[in-house]
């Protein structure tokens, strides 16, 4: 079963513990495919075929009636997976090559590259003979249709089994650049010896005037993929990228606050366990230790955050050097640098509490510095909609159905895709100009704002926090902190990412008790029924005594009238069920009240903002 008919009839109420447990068990199993092999079916000629590194194509299947191709001929588009040797890793690395739907001799083609989620694998010839339906403007998360959608327009496709995913050997790094980028850099030096009909143009910097066509599409781990090489090759041949819910800092993003995620991080590391079962490949050993000390210890081990680190996007962005890359005795293969300038569309779920909002901003801000054409946009979809982590908000307080819904106001990401690659893959002018030049940020399923910037830091409107108390260990009921008056008669947006600069003391008592006191806040709102609604289920742990000066998740919520916008304080959250105060590190575990005092910056937009 795939996760995009898993996903069809979602309840119209927050599920229930045991009904969240049946689900999370088939989200799971579904997850672990988010890429299928279902876009075989109408396939006209396929072959398996395995090759070493000496670059030489087998013979491929006779074609339709036994004629011999001559250019002009039109033939339909064959599908053939492909298994290469690495010299440089020693590793196996699959994927299967898509040619457009229908091919004529003689004709070049553009590229696009998909890849796979985290513990998925490819699409490719020998998979199901099913298609999965994928409705208008629901999320493609199988890449089936986007791959389908592409080769009736007139691209190649090619599919990849990431190391230690399917068909592809080694163990999984994690998208590290000394293993999954040298098989990545591999398979392109392949193509490009080996097939005859990749299309080839200037360079977008200008330097290369024969390189070759390329653009690369995917979701979550398929998006790092994306960034990956983006840095990494010395041919630059990456003209335009598409990543979805990707990341930019995983120790960001898999340990806020130097806190770890106790539903994804675990699910994460069985994931990648069981993503090379074909192979015999699991997560790299380092991997499992670490992760195994980091909850024990309940903050991310040196090595595990260095490991991280180096394959992060922000490691090329920010240019900090980290000193290993899978503990003593390693060190990194490639210093940091700035990315070629390339084109870039990027997609970001607002729910996302995976990879949220602050992850897709950041990957923007840093691609743009190269001066390609770079864009933003988000959507209701992304992981939030498996369910990992409970969201019952988007029972409550939205359509249940929006997080169907894999657009930006009006602006379906299939449609927005497909005419970024046009623009920029094809030369086809205002191609791309269904895509908004200004960030969309999503406020619910069809409802959007555009704005020129996205209100970060202290550029939002400020609120005194007065001194609050919670219990840090026990309070899961929040505090609430009122920010300004309630919303008027035609309501308010809020979108964008909120700052805090916030002091957390105890009293001379409570201090005696020691331990390290972890609490968690997000941006709030108290409809006029009472309800208390976490907006977009985003949360920000604050770790230990002191000031912390940070950002918060990035939200999006247009304000019913009558509503009071709140900054929310628990002492405990089940996003971080045994990661809060009280953890598995009995050393720091420990209740304490804690006062929490000073200002918050929310990124308040004003009324009648709406995306076209």
């Amino acid at each position: 079963m795939s996760l995009s008919s898993a996903r069809r009839d979602l309840p119209s109420a927050p599920p229930s513990a045991l009904t969240r447990v049946a689900s999370l068990a088939m989200l799971a199993a579904a997850a672990a495919t988010m890429s299928t092999a279902s876009v075989a079916a109408g396939v006209q000629a396929s072959v398996t075929v395995s090759v070493s590194a000496a670059l030489a194509l087998p013979a491929l299947p006779s074609l339709p009636g036994g004629g011999v191709a001559t250019p002009g001929t039109s033939r339909p588009g064959r599908a053939i997976d492909v298994k290469i040797k690495v010299a440089s890793t020693g590793d196996t690395a699959a994927f299967t090559i898509f040619e457009p739907t229908v091919f004529t001799e003689g004709q070049t083609y553009p590229l696009v590259l998909h890849g796979h989620g985290y513990g998925g694998s490819r699409a490719s010839a020998s998979g199901s003979p099913l298609p999965v339906p994928t409705p208008a403007g629901a999320p493609d998360l199988t890449g089936d249709a986007t791959i389908a959608d592409l080769r009736a327009n007139g691209y190649g496709v090619v599919s990849i089994d990431q190391r230690g995913h399917g068909d592809s050997s080694g163990n999984v790094r994690v998208m590290d650049p000394d293993f999954e980028g040298k098989d990545l850099l591999a398979i392109l030096d392949w193509l490009e010896a080996n097939l005859n009909w990749l299309r080839y143009g200037p360079s977008n910097d200008g330097r290369d005037p024969n390189n070759l066509v390329l653009g690369a599409m995917g979701g979550s781990y398929g998006g790092m993929y994306q960034l990956l090489l983006t840095h990494i090759d010395p041919k630059r041949r990456l003209d335009a990228i598409v990543p979805e819910i990707a990341p930019h800092d995983l120790p960001y993003s898999l340990a806020p606050g130097s806190v770890p995620k106790s539903l994804w991080d675990p699910a994460l590391l069985v994931l990648g366990s069981r993503a090379g079962v074909k192979t015999g490949s699991t997560s790299d050993p380092f991997l499992v230790k670490q992760f195994a000390l980091s909850f024990a210890q309940n903050q991310l081990t040196p090595g595990l955050r260095d490991f991280f680190a180096y394959h992060s996007t922000s490691y090329w962005c920010n240019g900090k050097p980290v000193l290993t890359n899978g503990g003593p005795g390693t060190r990194p293969e490639w210093m940091p640098r700035q990315a070629p300038r390339t084109h870039a569309l990027f997609i970001q779920g607002m729910r996302d509490t995976l990879f949220n909002f602050n992850d897709g901003l950041a990957n923007y801000q840093c691609l743009s510095r190269s001066g390609g054409d770079v864009r933003l946009m988000t959507t209701q979809t992304g992981h939030n909609t498996l369910q990992v982590v409970p969201d019952p908000g988007a029972y409550l307080f939205q359509n249940p159905q929006d997080q169907l819904k894999d657009q930006c106001g009006r602006v379906q990401t299939m449609v927005a895709r497909r005419a970024f690659f046009d623009q920029h893959l094809k030369g086809i002018a205002g191609a791309a100009d269904v895509v908004p030049r200004q960030v969309c940020l999503s406020l619910s399923g069809d409802d959007a704002v555009l704005v020129d910037q996205v209100t970060t830091g202290r550029s939002g409107t400020a609120y005194n926090v007065p001194a609050t108390k919670v219990v840090a260990g026990l309070q899961a009921v929040p505090a609430m902190i009122k920010l300004g008056a309630r919303t008027g008669g035609r309501g308010d947006v809020v979108a964008g990412v909120p700052q805090v600069a916030l002091t957390l003391s105890t009293n001379a008592l409570s201090g005696l008790v020691g331990g390290e006191p972890i609490v968690f806040v997000g941006t709030g709102v108290v409809h006029t029924s009472g309800l208390i609604e976490l907006v977009d289920n985003q949360l920000q742990p604050l770790r230990g005594l002191g000031t912390h000066d940070v950002a918060l998740p990035g939200v999006g919520k247009r304000l019913p009238a009558g509503s009071q916008l709140v900054l929310l304080v628990y002492g405990a959250h089940e996003q971080y069920a045994v990661t809060g105060s009280l953890s598995l590190n009995v050393r720091q575990a420990t209740v304490m009240p804690v006062t929490v005092t000073g200002t918050a910056w929310m990124p308040r937009l004003g009324i009648d903002l709406r995306a076209p």
